[in-house]
């Protein structure tokens, strides 16, 4: 939309995966609002966000879009690779393996201070989970992960992030409306 069309419209420069993030969390009621990323088709925050989840088979997605997904431990770094494992799905039936989406980012080039600033927001976002499954309220807190990234055509549960700008952890509550 436009001014004046009744329609909700503003307009802001996203600079960095972390506003766009903080946009999205803070925002639960602005999903149908206007976002353009040069580098995705989609033209809402509802359909350039992908939430990972696991429903039963893990889902492909066609054409870049920010997924999103709970941080489930600590990263681990092997070699040039950081992986990143997102929240573990339930399973309705016990023989079935818990599930787990996978994050392998590249951080071989990355500044040290990037390195640096993306594991402390997946920390204080994985403690303020910790600290908040002791509080006796619906709003628990998860280490949200955020990312532009490409999903691995062999294997749908991994996802390769390369740039530094285009990955962040953002602690919050259950982004979506109730």
């Amino acid at each position: 939309g436009s001014p004046g069309d009744g329609v909700r419209w503003h307009s802001h420069i996203a600079r960095t995966m972390r506003s766009l993030a903080r946009h999205f969390l803070d925002f639960p009621y602005d999903r149908d609002l206007s976002l353009r990323i040069e580098e995705i088709n989609d033209h809402t925050y509802k359909s350039v966000f992908k939430y990972l989840r696991f429903t039963g088979e893990p889902e492909r997605f066609s054409g870049k879009h920010i997924f999103f997904g709970s941080v489930d431990k600590s990263p681990a770094r092997n070699g040039e690779l950081l992986n990143i494992h997102l929240y573990r799905s339930k399973t309705v039936l016990a023989l079935k393996p818990i599930v787990t989406y996978e994050v392998r980012v590249q951080v071989s080039q990355w500044p040290s201070l990037d390195y640096s600033r993306l594991l402390n927001e997946i920390e204080e976002g994985r403690k303020a989970r910790i600290n908040s499954l002791n509080i006796p309220t619906n709003s628990q807190h998860y280490a949200w992960l955020f990312f532009l990234g490409e999903q691995d055509e062999k294997n749908p549960l991994r996802f390769f992030v390369e740039d530094y700008r285009l990955i962040c952890c953002r602690e919050g509550v259950w982004p979506f409306p109730h």
